[in-house]
């Protein structure tokens, strides 16, 4: 639909160069390089939302005019780390780093809200020194009336491990660990919930990295995640029960790239993804309901 001006690479698979214009300024040339794995929203305007995952750049696209605009970060694609300032606190400089699977959420006012993925910390790129990804559980919240982030929880390093306190009890210490592609839902109250995916478990000596099959939520309104299911464990099988009963010992098993929806009950619907760290592990076809 937009920025037929994107230059692409045509040898074997195409690689496209974002058209990045002017800052704030929508215009007919403007289109986002070639993305993978990156983050969306759509607000209640209808405008769509995009966040990069080589680069921290986020562009919002207008269907109304079929434009794009680039909104925020920078427009070097190079693994741009984050600028946090304080906690709490937005700030026109403040930028999430570079990331890819990361959980993405709407509030009721309108924000965009951004958690963990694997990217660019404080620090920028410096995970892979020893052999593991650079998972982040670092939350921030986008207004798009000004056009500032804000951090709002986490860690502004990356490879934390959650911290779980008691399940279905919020509290302010508590924080999922570093992950990338989580599940992730809004329910009809305007709390974010947040599933599985690949990072780091409770566990800190020694840390363990894997498959994670735990289910947390957020509350906008105190700032709070709370553990509510699952294992605070990495690559645990799932409790499957019998198929089509509820009962509170059912759990799926750790995965990541699941499928969500919300249906208008309030449940929470799963479907498949895939394990890696588990054996035997693979892709999934399961269908799973939660009630909250």
């Amino acid at each position: 639909m937009g920025g037929p001006s994107s230059v692409c690479n045509t040898e074997g698979v195409s690689t496209c160069t974002g058209v990045y214009g002017t800052q704030g300024i929508p215009a007919p040339d403007n289109a986002p390089g070639s993305q993978t794995s990156a983050s969306s929203w759509t607000d209640s305007c209808g405008n769509l939302w995009l966040f990069g995952t080589s680069g921290n750049d986020l562009w919002r696209y207008e269907p109304a005019t079929n434009l794009w605009t680039w909104m925020s970060g920078a427009n070097i694609t190079t693994g741009q780390n984050g600028t946090y300032g304080t906690l709490g606190v937005p700030d026109p400089g403040n930028v999430p780093g570079a990331r890819a699977g990361a959980a993405s959420w709407t509030d009721k006012s309108g924000n965009l809200w951004l958690f963990g993925g694997d990217g660019s910390d404080v620090n920028g790129i410096i995970c892979e020194v020893n052999g593991r990804p650079c998972d982040l559980n670092d939350l921030w919240k986008y207004d798009p009336a000004n056009n500032t982030w804000t951090w709002m929880g986490g860690s502004d390093i990356a490879q934390q491990p959650g911290v779980y306190g008691t399940q279905g009890t919020p509290a302010p210490g508590n924080v999922p660990g570093g992950r990338d592609s989580a599940v992730a839902w809004t329910d009809a109250q305007g709390n974010f919930w947040l599933f599985g995916g690949t990072g780091y478990d409770s566990q800190t000596n020694p840390q363990v990295f894997g498959d994670l099959n735990d289910l947390w939520k957020y509350d906008p309104a105190t700032g709070m995640w709370t553990w509510m299911s699952g294992s605070n464990t990495a690559e645990q099988p799932g409790t499957y029960g019998t198929l089509g009963i509820a009962a509170p010992g059912n759990v799926p098993g750790a995965r990541n790239w699941a499928v969500g929806w919300t249906d208008p009950a309030g449940n929470l619907w799963l479907f498949g993804g895939f394990c890696i760290f588990g054996n035997p592990c693979g892709k999934f076809n399961d269908l799973w309901k939660y009630q909250p």
